[in-house]
C-alpha cells in the first residue's frame, strides 16, 4: 500500500483485499 501513490487504493476488508476502493464502491465521490 505505500508504494501506491493512488490514494483511492486501499484494504477493502469486506473482500480481504486490496483494492482501487472508489471503482468498488466503497469510496462515494458524490459525499
Amino acid at each position: 500500500v505505500l508504494a501506491i501513490d493512488d490514494v483511492r487504493y486501499g484494504y477493502n476488508a469486506a473482500k480481504d483485499q486490496f483494492e482501487d476502493l472508489m471503482s468498488a464502491g466503497i469510496i462515494d465521490p458524490s459525499k
